[in-house]
């Protein structure tokens, strides 16, 4: 490591070295050497960044991270709020940004985003044959909002080719270079391309877009203010429009849009790259809405520490990137992004521990290429799409606290050998708590408490490619199907306590259902559903409590294995539903050593010619905890 010594007047001039001129006269840098008679460490070095609140911090920071010897020390900055213009960009070994806690904001530069419209209010939205309303929480069938305080509903009538219009101040629309649109349809429509456009007053651009349609999830489109999808009349005069809106809406559907802005990109606000234990900590950043990353490392970055740092906007928050790896994110928090925090791409040995993610589309995504990875102890907190979503292998999520989602609490998306333990999920809307989707392969799932999910509990199915070789143990259940949109009258027979749909080779033990599907009038959601083809699946030690309609069903499904069965009370209150019904289409099924009592169907009802049953006895009074025996 290297040192300077010398006289103290050598020191002084040394000092002055270190200080050269900064772009703006208002700022001061102190650089601070701990000495040790008159030898100096370079590493020890620290440079206290002196602006003013509200000044333009980003060149700045970056100047004084030049100045530090060898780019090697600490750059402190102070309480206050700034604006930030440029990247700041580190590069280097052992360089550490310190804030003074919450107090340090830093904001993204104004002058670069204009908001058009907030969609908070539906004052000015008009349209024929709509109904128009504002949205401001999550709920059954709609996300929360993304920018501002709420969103507008469009329900559109019969007819096609509908729209909706806003007349807004004269604007110079050549001020930036994007348009930014948040949309999302409602679950009952297809996804169709609908146009967003602009006028003049007599002339029209506009871009098509199509929004995305599972479950209100948000879609940010970054639309390229110069080269338009088409034009009615000619190309508008740019610097000169007056009108806003949305066209070829199809009939009997559901819209939302949030806000309408034009902005400039700004690249993140911080990048690491081919950084070397560097460190960010007591930062809070405001980005611009899905631009960019807020924080970024990227290019061989290693052994990165983020502590106690908080974004909010951005198209992520804070993003682990490839080729790097091995950086840790030490209570984090990320608000409003698409996705709240990544790691993604080529990346392995990255930490994200006590972290929180918050009303972003994705609170956590682990995106291919993401390997042997550990999420610790995340709290996901009213996230639209998912709580935390996974697509990479071999990668550890422990003790996810995840509340409140619009489709999947947390879904492995054709990700293998990822291993998920002590899940506490809860929400009375949304969808599935845990869903395996996309050829989910090798994953191993155990402690999953579910304690109320809107669609199914665990939900292994659907999509093209089967779910095989997972297994789940110690996994319990309550309150599936609790939301009337995806479990009820309005919606379909989901709302199981698990799914076993297009899925093979996958084994589950020690699984407790207790009241499932009781908002659902569909007969048909069980509290165990095995169908769509699935073959070869073992389940042992299973309890399933009270379930509106049958405990288990096995349809079109072969080769399933069924041991150490509990059903009671189930199909009461409506459909008769049977403890166990292995219907027809289904091949040799195996159902061994199975106790019931009080199923309003009867307990086992089996017209399955080439399925077994075994041992299977009513019990009076039987307490549902005591194994059948």
């Amino acid at each position: 490591m290297a040192k300077y010594e010398g006289s103290h007047r050598e020191i002084a001039m040394l000092f002055s070295h270190l200080n050269p001129p900064l772009p703006h006269r208002n700022v001061l840098l102190v650089m601070v050497l701990i000495l040790t008679g008159i030898s100096a460490s370079w590493a020890q070095a620290t440079v206290q960044l002196v602006v003013k609140p509200g000044d333009d911090i980003g060149a700045e920071v970056n100047a004084a991270i030049g100045s530090l010897p060898s780019k090697t020390g600490t750059v402190q900055l102070p309480a206050g709020s700034y604006i930030q213009s440029k990247t700041i960009s580190v590069s280097g070994t052992g360089i550490h940004i310190v804030g003074a806690g919450p107090g340090t904001v830093l904001n993204y530069n104004p002058s670069n985003y204009h908001l058009i419209d907030s969609a908070d209010s539906s004052a000015g939205w008009h349209g024929a044959r709509v109904n128009i309303s504002v949205l401001s929480a999550i709920g059954e069938d709609h996300p929360d909002p993304m920018e501002g305080d709420g969103y507008i509903q469009v329900t559109t009538g019969a007819g096609s080719d509908q729209e909706v219009s806003k007349s807004i101040p004269r604007t110079n629309f050549e001020s930036a270079t994007q348009i930014g649109v948040w949309v999302t349809l409602n679950l009952t429509n297809a996804q169709q391309p609908i146009e967003f456009f602009v006028s003049d007053g007599s002339r029209t651009a506009y871009w098509k877009v199509t929004p995305p349609s599972i479950y209100g999830s948000w879609e940010f489109l970054a639309l390229d203010r110069a080269n338009p999808s088409g034009t009615d009349g000619g190309l508008p005069d740019m610097k000169s429009i007056t009108v806003i809106g949305f066209r070829k809406l199809i009939p009997s559907a559901k819209y939302y849009f949030d806000a309408v802005s034009l902005y400039n990109p700004a690249g993140p606000s911080i990048v690491f790259s081919s950084c070397v234990q560097c460190s960010l900590e007591n930062v809070t950043i405001h980005w611009e809405p899905d631009s960019d990353s807020v924080v970024r490392a990227a290019q061989n970055t290693r052994d990165l520490l983020l502590t106690r740092v908080h974004t909010t906007g951005g198209a992520t928050g804070i993003d682990f990137g490839g080729p790097s790896g091995a950086s840790t994110c030490k209570a984090c928090t990320v608000e409003r992004a698409h996705n709240g925090f990544s790691i993604n791409g080529n990346t392995s040995g990255n930490q994200l521990l006590n972290v929180e993610a918050t009303r972003n589309v994705n609170g956590i995504y682990v995106g291919p290429g993401a390997t042997r990875n550990t999420i610790s102890s995340p709290r996901c907190i009213r996230n639209n799409a998912s709580g935390i979503l996974v697509q990479g292998d071999d990668n550890q999520i422990q003790n996810p606290y995840i509340d409140t989602w619009m489709t999947f609490g947390l879904v492995i998306n054709g990700g293998s050998h990822n291993s998920v333990t002590g899940v506490t999920a809860r929400s009375a809307i949304g969808e599935s708590a845990v869903q395996l989707i996309g050829g989910a392969a090798y994953n191993d799932l155990s402690n999953i408490n579910i304690e109320e999910s809107g669609g199914s509990g665990l939900d292994l199915g659907g999509g093209v490619k089967p779910q095989v070789y997972n297994t789940a143990t110690n996994v319990v259940v309550h309150y599936s199907g609790s939301s009337s949109w995806h479990g009820g009258p309005n919606g379909s027979s989901e709302g199981r306590g698990l799914c076993l749909c297009n899925a093979n080779d996958n084994t589950i033990t020690h699984l407790e259902i207790y009241e499932a599907a009781q908002r659902s009038n569909i007969p048909g959601a069980e509290g165990i559903i095995i169908n769509n083809g699935s073959s070869r699946n073992k389940l042992e030690d299973v309890l399933i409590y009270h379930s509106r309609h049958e405990g288990i069903t096995v349809w079109d499904a072969s080769d399933n294995t069924l041991r150490n069965v509990r059903v009671v009370g189930n199909g009461l209150q409506q459909g008769n539903g049977a403890g166990v019904r292995i219907e027809a289409p289904a091949k040799n099924t195996v159902l061994e050593n199975v106790c019931y009592w009080m199923n309003g169907g009867g307990g086992i009802k089996n017209v399955s010619t080439s399925s077994t049953v075994q041992n299977t006895r009513q019990v009076k009074d039987m307490d549902p905890k005591a194994q059948c025996q």
